[in-house]
């Protein structure tokens, strides 16, 4: 590499002119351009050079006036994204506590008002006076299927139940306790 390269490569990586400098982590190509294209210049070319043009000849103070404040506004953006970025930070950081803060208003609210309060529209918030009744089409098939899953698992209600007597009598026979020597009461079992 030669010397002039050098240069513009060592005044790219260094602070740039006029306090805007060659940002690294830039992939905007435009910007990336005109901050080589003023570091060559203010390498480069002397001072006091005149450079023609089609719309006349510059000289190199008025392109690297001109560069330069088309650098300024990506600076003033860099400087806007910063502030965004801080703010946004903030805003990550405060979140719990404001949902926090949020959920604790609504149920001071609600509390305060009850579910089905229609005031709690002025809140930002819905009345809940319970679910919305069915309509007759729904209460016939709502009872037809409580009718298949209780013949599906075979359940009855509580009239049902009560109407299922048994069919036999029952006598309950007390006696006398066996004998420990009696066949009846010997136990075959294996010991545990």
């Amino acid at each position: 590499m030669n010397e002039t390269t050098d240069a513009v490569n060592t005044a790219n990586v260094a602070e740039g002119p006029s306090g805007v400098g060659p940002n690294p982590g830039v992939r905007d190509p435009l910007r990336l351009a005109l901050e080589r294209l003023l570091a060559g210049f203010e390498v480069m070319i002397p001072d006091g050079t005149s450079i023609p043009t089609l719309q006349g000849p510059l000289t190199k103070e008025q392109v690297v006036a001109d560069l330069t404040g088309a650098l300024t506004v990506y600076s003033q953006l860099d400087a806007h994204r910063v502030a965004v970025t801080q703010a946004l930070k903030q805003i990550a950081a405060a979140t719990p506590i404001n949902r926090r803060r949020v959920q604790q208003l609504k149920d001071l609210l609600l509390g305060y008002h009850g579910r089905g309060d229609p005031r709690l529209g002025q809140f930002g918030m819905k009345s809940r006076a319970g679910p919305r009744p069915l309509t007759p089409e729904a209460k016939v098939l709502r009872a037809q299927r409580v009718r298949d899953t209780r013949a599906l698992r075979h359940t009855v209600g509580k009239r049902q139940r009560a109407a299922i007597k048994g069919q036999g009598k029952y006598t309950l026979v007390v006696g006398p306790s066996p004998e420990p020597g009696d066949a009846a009461s010997s136990d075959t079992r294996p010991p545990v």
